[in-house]
């Protein structure tokens, strides 16, 4: 069960790691997006469930690792929120600050103590979406308490086990910048790194944002990092944008980087805004990867259809790929039907962008379908002799459910809780798969 612990409470699995120095090498999968699929891991600690850790307990496992020192008022100060009286605390700074330092140790003891895991999580999470109407303190923006880049600075060690990394909530400012600055300290730590996902990606840019506080940070540090000349896997789930466009100049940048990059995945969210999205903009950006891709999974909106402008949608361009032998797509993506300016066009939407060396498609079908035509088209060329390579296509039947649960449906969040989880498309909809010889 250590392989990947469902962790309830933290301090146990420390006090277990610590008193069974032979199981550290078995915990392989360290990541709180897998915790629990009913909450919010990281809003499970709060004033009314004090219980569910032993606080002093963690700043004694801290002192002994050598990530803090109560001598420092900053390290000290990030547990006040748990053990004092925050009636002062007008503005909940100190809350949400105490909040991403816990976060980060946790995330810390974890890296230091599991010596042989493969799976895990960096919380880059500033605070700013929680409080998007309030001035940062001392002009600065909230930043937790350096228990890792300290760690690694003193020891001079890296994580060669971490083969897969999970960067969470990372904002992006411009076109081209991932959000991953604040980083920069663990890029030299992960050099066997494979696979690289990027869970919420935002971009809320505050209206206190000023552009002068980058200067003399390296705004993009994951560019210089060596492991992407061999990373395999990259996935964007989910790309979440709510007042610009997808930073598609970003990750052109950083695919140009991947030489070995064969699957990538990414996800849109926001089917209110489908303006933000533009299908056809994303495969110009990932063309870099156009001799290696193998495998491509596209993912726009949660089981309800947006009318996306009909320029946006995917075009020939995917055919550069030519290595490509599975996709997987949503209707909406390349189905001229569901935007309002087609018209009557005819059923080749499907046929006109399909790549001919795919031997695996998926797509995945609104209940309130327009794709049909286009799908029976593509039974009928394959039986012509065309697209000799495609063996097999399953169709996912989405369940639109018409109501949202926290903004999405609940069949696609248990899609998306299976999917992260699983690397699989199980339980996502009802399945319809054809197989042709």
């Amino acid at each position: 069960m250590y392989h990947h612990p469902d962790i309830k409470v933290y301090g146990l699995l420390f006090r277990t790691l610590l008193a069974r120095p032979d199981l550290r090498s078995s915990v392989r999968v360290f990541s709180r997006m897998y915790e629990s699929l009913e909450e919010d891991p990281g809003w499970r600690l709060n004033t009314n469930h004090p219980e569910r850790e032993d606080f002093n307990y963690l700043k004694l496992v801290a002192r002994q690792l050598r990530l803090g020192d109560d001598g420092d008022p900053e390290f000290h100060g990030s547990f006040r929120w748990i053990f004092g009286n925050l009636e002062d605390d007008l503005f909940g700074y100190d809350m949400f600050k105490a909040h991403a330092t816990f976060n980060s140790l946790i995330t810390s003891i974890v890296l230091i103590l599991a010596t042989q895991i493969q799976v895990a999580a960096i919380d880059v999470d500033d605070g700013l979406y929680r409080r998007k109407n309030w001035e940062p303190f001392d002009g600065q923006f909230i930043q937790p308490f350096p228990y890792l880049p300290r760690y690694l600075t003193q020891k001079k060690t890296s994580f060669d086990s971490i083969r897969a990394i999970i960067f969470r909530n990372p904002y992006h400012y411009m076109p081209d910048n991932l959000g991953l600055y604040r980083l920069a300290f663990i890029f030299p730590a992960l050099p066997n790194v494979r696979h690289v996902l990027f869970q919420h990606l935002a971009g809320d840019r505050p209206q206190y944002y000023v552009a002068d506080k980058c200067e003399g940070i390296r705004l993009r540090p994951e560019l210089d990092w060596t492991a992407l000349q061999s990373l395999d896997n990259l996935s964007f789930h989910t790309c979440a944008r709510h007042n610009g466009p997808i930073p598609y100049i970003g990750i052109q940048d950083l695919v140009q980087k991947c030489k070995s990059l064969s699957r990538l995945m990414f996800r849109f969210k926001y089917p209110d805004k489908p303006d933000l999205f533009s299908p056809v903009d994303l495969v110009r950006a990932i063309l870099p990867a156009e001799k290696t891709l193998v495998s491509l999974e596209l993912f726009c909106s949660i089981a309800k259809i947006p009318h996306q402008l009909d320029i946006t949608l995917l075009d020939k361009t995917i055919k550069q790929f030519i290595n490509l032998t599975r996709l997987v797509l949503d209707e909406q993506l390349f189905c001229h039907h569901w935007t309002s300016t087609a018209g009557d066009c005819p059923d080749t939407c499907l046929v006109d962008v399909l790549p001919q060396t795919v031997t695996d498609l998926t797509v995945r079908r609104h209940d309130k379908y327009k794709a049909v035509p286009d799908i029976i088209r593509l039974g009928g060329e394959t039986r012509s002799g065309n697209f000799p390579c495609l063996a097999k296509l399953q169709i996912y039947v989405l369940n639109d459910l018409g109501e949202l649960y926290f903004h999405w449906h609940q069949n696609e969040h248990l899609f998306d809780s299976q999917y992260l989880l699983h690397g699989s498309l199980q339980n996502s909809g009802r399945k319809y798969s054809m197989h042709w010889s």
